[in-house]
């Protein structure tokens, strides 16, 4: 099942759920919804999920250029996964591998990140 909010910039926003197994055209009815929020054909569009291949397609099937974006609760998740596995090295690889891991957190968290050529970032 794939569950969202459409939220436009300005307008009211809706919320939207489909199981694709059972949903014979879920790509068309969520293109639907947008369009009834005032979606141009080719809008760019900006996905935030849980980064899941399913819903990866989503953006590139409404618009090729669209944005996808992995939301902070599963990014956390992720790194606290990856921590209690470095935790789990002995010695100094652990702990150095830990320390990296709270370090790039911190660098996500601020957005110093490094961007393409002429995006924001550090």
């Amino acid at each position: 099942m794939i569950a969202g909010k459409s939220m436009p910039a300005d307008g009211d926003a809706k919320s939207f759920g489909y199981v694709q197994t059972y949903d014979t055209k879920p790509k068309r009815r969520l293109f639907e919804l947008l369009k009834t929020q005032g979606m141009q054909p080719n809008q760019q569009v900006t996905f935030l999920t849980h980064g899941g291949a399913d819903v990866r397609e989503l953006p590139l099937y409404l618009n090729p250029q669209a944005e996808h974006l992995i939301d902070w609760f599963h990014i956390t998740m992720g790194l606290t996964v990856m921590n209690q596995m470095a935790r789990g090295l002995e010695g100094t690889p652990g702990a150095e591998a830990s320390r990296q891991l709270e370090r790039l957190k911190w660098f996500l968290w601020h957005g110093r990140v490094p961007c393409p050529a002429g995006g924001r970032g550090s």
